[in-house]
């Protein structure tokens, strides 16, 4: 099957897309990224996933993108491609240096890919992931860990760090020592009937599905912290669960070959993933 891009709201196939080489996403990692479900009826979460966008290229100094435009060639995108069931990835770059022209770019890229099909199968979420914790810590002071930029090294070397252990996935602590995030996905866990999260400050992405999974507990009365957490605290919970754009809820049932829990999915993981679930009726 023929695979098309988006650059810049022309539709090409994947041989004839191109951006310059002298692009400041390619020589620097200038720019951001979101990746969003794909259902039957249309991409899931979208206009989250633009507006953190947004708000972060007002962070990294960039100009904001037009909402509706990118919403536009996302449909676009998704016809091109027949796709029903999978993900895109939305890109904005910085642009080449030399380009000062007042376009509607104001110099910058913006690249749609698709992917078919999720990187998760149903055995996955039947068995719950295996993870442990990756030798690099993140440094919880920098501003880039609470945005999606293209500066992804760390998280790719952590991805194979964790694959060369034998692990689904792995986690990070921060340079205090408590937890932060995973390489691709946000950490909860539970404790007497309370969900806990590392908090922002903690030095984590906040990540779209982890939005959704607080405010669905909130408002099933599930009380949530978001603070500092210690792994230790991770290690004695009750149970815990991984949260992504593409995963949805993980169930995590062991953490340096240390069980969590029962080593299953727990009783508060099973309601949240069915509450979750519900978001999506719309999209089937």
């Amino acid at each position: 099957m023929k695979e098309y891009i988006c650059v810049n709201g022309d539709i090409v196939s994947s041989k004839e897309a191109f951006i310059p080489v002298t692009d400041r996403g390619l020589l620097y990692g200038y720019g951001l990224f979101e990746t969003v479900r794909v259902l039957p009826k249309g991409p899931v979460f979208l206009t989250e996933h633009l507006r953190r966008m947004k708000n972060s290229l007002n962070e990294i100094g960039l100009n904001p993108i037009d909402i509706r435009a990118i919403k536009t060639m996302v449909a676009r995108i998704i016809d091109a491609n027949s796709l029903k069931n999978g993900s895109l990835r939305i890109t904005v770059s910085a642009g080449a240096q030399e380009n000062t022209s007042e376009d509607e770019w104001y110099g910058q890229n913006v690249v749609i890919t698709v992917k078919h099909g999720l990187p998760y199968a149903d055995a996955c979420y039947r068995a719950g992931f295996r993870t442990g914790f990756l030798k690099c810590r993140r440094n919880a002071d920098s501003p880039l860990l609470k945005l999606k930029t293209l500066n992804y090294l760390d998280n790719i070397l952590g991805r194979q760090e964790a694959f060369r252990r034998g692990w689904d996935e792995g986690l990070y602590m921060n340079h205090r020592g408590y937890l932060s995030e995973g390489t691709v996905s946000n950490l909860f866990f539970v404790e007497s009937n309370v969900l806990y999260t590392p908090d922002v400050n903690s030095g984590l992405l906040p990540g779209i599905t982890r939005q959704k999974v607080i405010d669905l507990a909130l408002e099933n009365n599930i009380q949530v912290k978001e603070c500092p957490l210690a792994p230790s605290e991770l290690f004695s919970s009750e149970e815990a669960f991984l949260t992504n754009s593409l995963m949805g809820i993980m169930p995590l049932v062991a953490v340096d070959e240390q069980k969590i829990g029962n080593g299953k999915a727990g009783a508060l993981t099973q309601i949240m993933t069915r509450q979750y679930s519900k978001l999506f009726e719309g999209f089937e």
